[in-house]
């Protein structure tokens, strides 16, 4: 079993249409062709709070299965607050 837990203060990179609150707050902000011709780069300060818990469960001598779920939940300049969960499935094996 694990446990982590994860604060973070300093810089957000994201992309996403042009937005005036998100153009007041950024530290850079440039077009972002890779997503569109709409859609903008940018830079903002933020705070980030995480955890993560997985267990794990040995197959065989050589190899384990993991189950894992991270949650982050980011605090940013001008109220642009973001969220992201990432569940995860994982196979090792070692020689």
């Amino acid at each position: 079993m694990s446990l982590g837990l994860l604060a973070r203060h300093g810089d957000v990179v994201s992309t996403g249409e042009e937005d005036s609150i998100v153009t007041y707050a950024a530290r850079a902000i440039a077009e972002d062709p890779a997503f569109g011709t709409e859609e903008y780069a940018y830079r903002i300060t933020g705070t980030t709070y995480g955890f993560t818990a997985g267990i794990d469960y040995s197959l065989t001598t050589h190899s384990a299965l993991g189950f894992a779920f991270a949650r982050f939940d980011t605090h940013a300049d001008g109220g642009n607050n973001y969220t992201k969960s990432v569940p995860q499935i994982t196979w090792d094996y070692r020689f």
